[in-house]
């Protein structure tokens, strides 16, 4: 009987593992830069799966660690409802809301994942958009304003660049700079930094050149990401015509959730850093 008890005693008390899951995906430098893990040592520790491949061995009785990116999104639903039924604990970590048509769908917020989550740290504006939101949901940005360069951007050289969403084209006019978000992560940041205006059909290359105070334009707004998830006084939408002029409102949008990031970071980690 005495040995029976220690061993309920030990599963009692004993600290779950911790696992983190982000979009790993190597062809879109936005979801790779979203990764709680790039930006954090603690974390560093702890294995990370990428969401569509992680599987529920990998997760069953563990603390997840989830984020960020626009993980809320109809195809990620199996694999996200698969891990709140499996995991111990789950945090969700600078996630959003991202439905790729017009509408804004607030749906994924009653998903298990949102209402079982410990923690729910969100990239998306939700003092701005009037719904039920997880009791606990704070703003506190993409984990990608922890990235340094963003501390200190190179000045611009051009007075336009295009950064361009590998699925998402748009015209661009002869002699304007573009790449792809293909490309490795610090070259994307380098080159959106080159231009004193950013046209972006990426979310991240618009939120990226929002923060470095770059004007930004975004021709094709596809998903609701590019409303929810920026703030619409830092970004313009559609024909609007280059002005080259700075934005002091994403750089000041930078500095606060740079801050609110790393005090929520602050609390996640002594909640479980020493799991």
């Amino acid at each position: 009987m005495g040995s029976w008890c220690e061993g309920v005693q030990q599963r009692v008390s004993r600290t779950p593992e911790v696992v983190c899951i982000s979009r790993l995906d190597y062809h879109n430098n936005g979801d790779r830069a979203s990764a709680p893990r790039n930006y954090h040592s603690w974390l560093q520790k702890y294995p990370e799966y990428d969401l569509t491949q992680v599987l529920p061995h990998q997760v069953e009785g563990k603390i997840a660690i989830v984020g960020g990116a626009g993980l809320l999104h109809p195809p990620f639903k199996r694999q996200l409802d698969m891990i709140a039924g499996e995991a111990e604990q789950v945090y969700l970590w600078g996630v959003g809301l991202n439905t790729h048509d017009e509408r804004h769908d607030y749906e994924p917020l009653s998903w298990p994942i949102v209402q079982r989550s410990e923690m729910f740290g969100t990239r998306d504006h939700i003092a701005t958009h009037h719904r039920t939101w997880h009791k606990d949901a704070t703003t506190i940005g993409c984990p990608s304003v922890c990235h340094p360069f963003l501390e200190n951007p190179s000045e611009p050289i051009h007075d336009v660049v295009a950064y361009v969403h590998k699925d998402y084209h748009f015209p661009i006019e002869n002699g304007i700079p573009a790449i792809t978000n293909s490309c490795e992560i610090d070259e994307a940041l380098h080159f959106i930094a080159k231009g004193k205006t950013v046209i972006s059909s990426s979310y991240h290359g618009a939120l990226w050149a929002s923060w470095m105070g770059r004007e930004v334009i975004i021709p094709n707004p596809f998903s609701t990401k590019f409303y929810i998830g920026l703030k619409d006084d830092t970004v313009h939408y559609g024909n609007h015509t280059p002005t080259q002029l700075p934005n002091e409102k994403g750089r000041e949008s930078y500095h606060s959730l740079l801050e609110t990031h790393r005090v929520w970071a602050s609390k996640i980690e002594a909640q479980i850093g020493g799991a």
